[in-house]
């Protein structure tokens, strides 16, 4: 980037563990935001980030300054208040408002508004059972925890 390596590693590692906000941009990362921790146990901390309280798996401080991503094949796109497989699910991101959908080939690209702007990409077809067809409707969206990548900022 910029003419400098900034990361080096095999491909998985890069890809699944970007250093930093930008990295986790240019290798493809959608949904990259920036938040602060408000609390942690040592291994799962809640990020606030927007208006949204997200859970991250990290061993930053309390108080830290953090940038967080996650991939748009991460989460789950549902209608329900829960998922119906959250046993391990903690992030419920209630009451999302679709802001737009765009169809790329046989995927729907729709920004949910849950107090972040995040990008969830699902199935024509998905979207169709879930009747997901305009700016406006109300959707949640879920991840477990492990899906989030928190990187110091």
């Amino acid at each position: 980037m910029d003419g400098r390596i900034v990361q080096s590693g095999t491909p998985k590692e890069i890809f699944t563990l970007p250093e930093n906000e930008g990295v986790a941009r240019f290798i493809g990362f959608e949904n990259v935001f920036a938040g602060k921790i408000s609390h942690t146990d040592g291994r799962t901390a809640v990020i606030q980030s927007g208006r949204a309280d997200v859970y991250g798996e990290t061993t930053l401080p309390s108080g830290a300054p953090v940038a967080w991503c996650i991939r748009t094949e991460d989460m789950h796109l549902h209608r329900k208040e829960r998922y119906e497989d959250a046993s391990k699910v903690r992030n419920h991101l209630r009451g999302g408002t679709v802001a737009k959908i765009t169809l790329v080939g046989p995927k729907q690209h729709v920004i949910v508004d849950c107090g972040i702007p995040l990008e969830v990409v699902v199935g024509w077809r998905f979207a169709d059972r879930l009747k997901v067809k305009r700016g406006g409707d109300q959707v949640w969206v879920s991840f477990h925890p492990e899906a989030v990548h928190v990187m110091p900022r």
